[in-house]
């Protein structure tokens, strides 16, 4: 893990230049609701790049005619530690609940007619996986069929705000 100090606001500012077109071109509005674009913190800016490049791209291609948004939250942790949450939500169409244990797995696709006219290969959320127990955080999938997906990440803050 390259755990370095660096700034959140250019990361999520780069997410929106790559984002805003795909989201448009799906007729979706694409909403960043954060409040450390100041903010310091110390990890691998690089994999959680990654993490929510893969995020938001599912978000805005299983999304159509809705609304895809990213929110950076802090909440008090145990013995003085922060928790940093990241969590990427949809009104998309959703993940049937008998899927939704095997999204995460390599190749796994949900509804290999609707993957087809849309593409991927099944290995953006496995990467996403791995990627969040590689930086020792947590994964937590919420999701209901024709009403969208909610995909929150958190990780222990380990570096003071600037």
């Amino acid at each position: 893990i390259l755990a370095q100090p660096f700034a959140l606001g250019p990361l999520l500012d780069h997410m929106l230049d790559i984002f805003e077109m795909q989201a448009e071109t799906n007729s979706n509005s694409l909403l960043f609701d954060t409040q450390f674009e100041h903010a310091c913190f110390c990890g691998d800016a690089m994999r959680i790049s990654q993490v929510l490049t893969n995020l938001l791209s599912n978000a805005c291609k299983f999304t159509s005619h809705g609304k895809v948004t990213l929110k950076v939250r802090e909440s008090a942790g145990q013995e003085g530690r922060s928790i940093l949450y990241f969590s990427v939500q949809d009104t998309g169409i959703g993940i049937p609940a008998e899927d939704q244990d095997r999204v995460f797995e390599r190749f796994y696709r949900v509804d290999k007619s609707h993957s087809k006219e849309i593409g991927g290969t099944g290995l953006g959320l496995s990467i996403v996986k791995h990627a969040v127990s590689t930086l020792q955080g947590k994964i937590i999938l919420r999701s209901e069929e024709g009403s969208g997906t909610e995909i929150i990440m958190r990780f222990l803050k380990t570096h003071k705000e600037q």
